[in-house]
Parts: C-alpha cells; sequence; structure tokens
C-alpha cells in the first residue's frame, strides 16, 4: 500500500486535497515533468494510467466525506488550518509498482504530502495517554489555506466555494455533533504573510505594502480571523473548546544558509514573526476568549544564547538550532532545504504546546526520558529511531536532541542502555 494510501485508510475521515477547477498540479519526477492544466483537472487525471498520474490521482482527486467514519457515541475533535494542521512532511514521489519495475519513477524527489505525524495525530495520544481523554480525529487541514480561503473556499486548494469552505465543513459538523466535538484547534494566517515574503534571490524581501496597506495582509488576517473565530463560536456548543496557536519562525534559517548577510536577516525575521504572533494573531484569539498555544516557545523564540553547531562550522543562536533542528529548512533531513514545515520532532512539540494549554499552562512541557519521536509515550518504535541516530554527534543530519539521553552531544550505546532503562521503567 503507498504511503498517502495508507495514511489514507488508517485516517478514513479526512478529506483528502482536491484541486480547485482552474488548478494548475505539476509535479517533477527525474527527467519526466507532468502537468495538468484544468478545467477538469480530476477527470483528466482519472483517464491517466502511468504510474506518476496514478500517484497525482492518489494526492488530489481521493474524496472520502467528512464525517462518515465518526463513531456514535465518541468526543471528536476537530483540526482545522494549513498544511502544518495536516502534517506536511517530504515523502519520495513516487508510487512504486512491484509488478513491473521498469515503470517506476526514481524515488529521490521529495514531494510535500500530509501525514500522521501531525500535531493534531500527536495531541490525540498525547491526551489518551497523559489525561485518559479519548478522542476521535476530523482533519481539515489544508495545504497553501489562507484566512479568506478557509472563509469561502475561493482558491483553496481542497475546498471550494460550490463545495463548501474548510470554516462552512466545520460550522456543520459543530452543529450537527453538537456538544460532542470537544475540541477544536486552528493554525491560519502563515499564508497569508507568506505571499508577501520572497526569499528566493538569497535574501529576505518583504513587500512591506503588501503586508501592512490597508488591504494588506495584516489587516485580512484580523479581520478574516475575526470571523472564522466568530462563526466558529456561534456554531459551536458551550463545552466546546477553541485554541490557536501562534508560528515558529522557518526564516531563522538564513542565518546559516545565506552568507554575510544570513544573520541580519534572522534578526529582521525575529521582529516580523514576533509583530505577527504577539500584535496581529494573539490579540486576535484573546479578544475572543481563545487560549493560544505558544508554538513559538516551544520552537524556542526569544532563547538567550548561542550552541555550537558543527554542521554549519561554528556556534548559531540556540533559536537558529532549533529551527534546524525542527523543521525542514537547513538541509538536516534528506538533504531537504528552505522546507519551512516542521519535522516529526518538530510536529510533536507543537502538539506538546497545544497539550499545555488546554492544560492551563503556556510552559514547554518537559520531556519524558525515553520518548525520542515526541509522541509522549516510550515505545519500540521509539528504539528504531534511536537506533537511525547511533554513531551520530550534535547537529549530524541523524542526530536529534531527544537521542542523547546523557546530554553529551553523542549518541551512543550508553544512550541505548538509557533508553532500555526508560523502557523498562515506563512498562512498570
Amino acid at each position: 500500500m503507498g504511503i498517502f494510501a495508507e495514511w489514507q485508510w488508517r485516517h478514513p475521515i479526512y478529506r483528502a486535497p482536491r484541486l480547485a477547477d482552474e488548478a494548475l498540479a505539476t509535479l517533477i519526477l527525474g527527467q519526466a515533468k507532468v502537468a495538468f492544466s484544468i478545467p477538469g483537472a480530476c477527470s483528466k487525471m482519472k483517464e491517466a494510467t502511468n504510474i506518476v498520474k496514478t500517484f497525482l490521482l492518489l494526492v488530489f482527486c481521493s474524496l472520502v466525506s467528512v464525517g462518515e467514519s465518526i463513531a456514535s457515541d465518541s468526543g471528536i475533535y476537530l483540526s482545522m488550518g494549513t498544511s502544518v494542521a495536516a502534517g506536511f512532511l517530504p515523502r519520495p514521489a513516487c508510487v512504486l509498482d512491484p509488478t513491473n519495475p521498469a515503470i517506476n519513477p526514481p524515488c529521490d524527489v521529495l514531494f510535500d504530502l500530509p501525514t500522521d505525524r501531525s500535531p493534531a495525530d500527536r495531541l490525540v495520544a498525547l491526551l489518551a495517554n497523559d489525561d485518559g481523554v479519548e478522542l476521535e480525529l476530523v482533519k481539515l487541514g489544508c495545504g497553501g489555506e489562507t484566512t479568506a480561503q478557509m472563509i469561502d473556499g475561493d482558491g483553496s486548494a481542497c475546498y471550494s466555494e460550490q463545495s463548501g469552505s474548510q470554516l462552512e465543513v466545520a460550522e456543520s459538523l459543530l452543529r450537527d455533533y453538537g456538544d460532542r466535538v470537544r475540541l477544536v484547534t486552528i493554525d491560519i494566517g502563515v499564508n497569508d504573510v507568506l505571499d508577501c515574503i520572497d526569499l528566493s534571490g538569497g535574501n529576505l524581501v518583504i513587500d512591506e505594502s503588501c503586508l501592512f496597506s490597508e488591504g494588506g495582509a495584516v489587516k485580512q488576517v484580523t479581520a478574516n480571523l475575526g470571523e472564522i473565530l466568530d462563526r466558529l463560536k456561534l456554531a459551536a456548543s458551550e463545552g466546546t473548546q477553541i485554541v490557536g496557536m501562534n508560528y515558529f519562525n522557518p526564516f531563522l534559517a538564513a542565518y546559516v544558509l545565506i552568507p554575510v548577510d544570513g544573520p541580519a536577516i534572522a534578526d529582521y525575521s525575529r521582529e516580523l514573526v514576533s509583530y505577527f504572533n504577539h500584535d496581529v494573531l494573539e490579540p486576535v484569539y484573546q479578544g475572543y476568549g481563545v487560549a493560544v498555544a505558544d508554538v513559538s516557545a516551544a520552537f524556542r523564540a526569544g532563547s538567550i544564547g548561542d550552541i555550537d553547531f558543527p554542521a554549519f562550522g561554528g556556534w548559531v543562536p540556540m533559536d537558529v538550532a532549533a529551527v534546524c533542528q525542527l523543521t525542514n529548512m537547513c538541509g538536516l533531513n534528506r538533504g531537504v532545504i528552505g522546507d519551512i514545515h516542521p519535522n516529526p520532532v518538530g510536529y510533536g512539540l507543537i502538539a506538546a504546546a497545544f497539550a499545555e494549554t488546554l492544560r492551563g499552562g503556556n510552559s514547554i512541557p518537559s520531556p519524558i526520558v525515553g520518548d525520542i519521536d515526541g509522541d509522549r509515550q516510550v515505545l519500540g518504535t521509539d528504539f528504531l529511531v534511536l537506533l537511525s541516530g547511533l554513531g551520530s554527534e550534535a547537529f549530524d543530519v541523524r542526530f536529534t536532541p531527544q537521542m542523547d539521553l546523557d546530554d553529551d552531544g553523542f549518541v551512543t550505546r550508553l544512550d541505548l542502555r538509557l533508553f532500555l532503562q526508560a523502557y523498562r521503567d515506563a512498562r512498570e
């Protein structure tokens, strides 16, 4: 079973991304470029026979009715937002056909896909394991979603004005399931701002008119987020808890990626992201009585001091090192550079920030010894992840801080022994 098909099978109530009528789907696989210019993209793709088109069909045109698999008596958790809510990760852009190896496309090209490593998936596990709260997850997040697209569906990659926007689907579920919907989490606003930022030329270029004009992104986010929260509050039952989030700063990676001007770009990005989090997003959430998960703090925003970063030749600020370790910006994951999405550990920290907020706090959660993959459990899967990093040292590609159980900067057999002890303790 393919990566996406397996993931979708495990989460049948996920509404898979769908191309809008005027969309353009382009995928480059090795030497082959496959492009579909629509109208009728999905119908065109359904006529396709080669393996690459089959892959695109799986990703963009597999639709499952939201709510069709919701259990009759379960508590429900709606996860709304962008590609972060959907758990996008770089995955091999291929579908293997074991019956005909000759037509298999190369698997070394990576393509961002939704996964079951999202903050919402992790949060469900955290609440079940730590708090005994069992929730059934409905994931509505959509890659590239802006606040306007969430409201009306126009231009969305997953929704439309005709079939209903992400917000309209959420409102319908809230009304249909009433007080069974215990939790709604939302990440939105970042794509409005990203439309005004360009890093492609090796510099951080901010279109200030795009950001700050009367009809600019900041005003749009403020107005649209207010409408989103107002409508969710009206549709939700009194016992439904809604939690928003602020954002980590992927542009800190410029510190190590861009020669000469990188540190200055990182400094500028700190001011911009801090302003967006604390002066734009948080006042709107707070104005509607919605708690905010402090994802920015979880990614070490505002941390003072430097840390040795051998992969980039010296000492760097702690927040820079954290972004390089927790996202796919710096080339530490299969050589992927410039992908703003968190890696699985980063998604785990976002989930932990949500959990901490739900418990009434905002501090960065304490780690669990032996929890290597960030799901707040000590399992055999953690041991496999730890084995994959054996022999690595701080800021190697294979290294994550969770592997270094004795905090000496290396993953050694001693860490394996410490893990086994933690595993035994967890079982007891």
